[in-house]
Formats: structure tokens, C-alpha cells, sequence
């Protein structure tokens, strides 16, 4: 799972839609709609921000669930890299 595949992911967890992150975030919602179907890049700083509010709206478990299964799959991702 990519990036920005888990901020869609969360986000629709929560119920909330792209209109409310973009202006938490202070873009437009194009702009944020663009980050996360991932035409445009999100910025570390982006990222986290997202996953705090996102952190803050969304069921503990749920949350934990999904960073926890990322995580697992990048850390996979990179080992298979190096391997090559």
C-alpha cells in the first residue's frame, strides 16, 4: 500500500471527505484530491499532519490497524529491494 493509498484509506474511515483535510491542510480540495489519488506527491510534513488529524478522527483500533499494516508492508517492500 502506498502512501497515499492509506490517507484515502483512513479518511474514509472516518467518514470525513477531501473538502475538510484540504482546509486543515489550507489547499483546495482539487489540490488535495490530486495528493491523494497520487498525482501529487504529499510532503513528509503533509503526510503526518494528515495522519495526526486523521488520528484524532478516526477509531483507535482502526487507525493503529492500518499504520500497523503499512508499515509491516514497507519495511517488506525495502527488505525485497536489498535482496535483489
Amino acid at each position: 500500500m502506498k502512501s497515499f493509498e492509506l490517507i484515502k484509506k483512513l479518511r474514509k474511515s472516518t467518514g470525513l471527505n477531501q473538502g475538510v483535510i484540504a482546509k486543515f491542510l489550507g489547499m483546495s480540495r482539487p489540490n488535495y484530491g490530486n495528493k491523494e489519488n497520487g498525482k501529487v506527491p504529499f510532503t513528509a510534513e503533509e503526510f503526518f499532519k494528515v495522519l495526526e488529524y486523521l488520528q484524532k478522527n478516526t477509531h483507535e483500533k482502526i487507525f493503529h490497524n492500518e499504520w500497523s499494516t503499512f508499515l509491516s508492508k514497507r519495511s517488506e517492500e525495502r527488505r525485497v529491494g536489498k535482496e535483489c
